[in-house]
C-alpha cells in the first residue's frame, strides 16, 4: 500500500473511533427500521389445498 492509501484508512478509522456512539446509534436505527418493515410485511399462512393438486389421479 502506498503512504496516501495508508493515511486515508488511518483517518477513516480515527473518525469511526471518535464518533463510535453516533455510528452505533445510526446502525441500530437502520437495523430497527429494516426489521420493522420485514416484520410488518411478513405473512405466515398455510393453505393445504395449494399442496394437493385437485386434478391429480392419486
Amino acid at each position: 500500500m502506498t503512504k496516501k492509501t495508508d493515511s486515508f484508512w488511518i483517518t477513516a478509522v480515527k473518525l469511526q473511533l471518535k464518533h463510535r456512539v453516533l455510528i452505533a446509534l445510526l446502525m441500530t436505527i437502520i437495523t430497527s427500521i429494516a426489521f420493522y418493515t420485514i416484520i410488518t410485511k411478513l405473512k405466515v399462512g398455510t393453505d393445504f389445498f395449494e399442496f394437493y393438486p385437485p386434478q391429480h389421479p392419486y
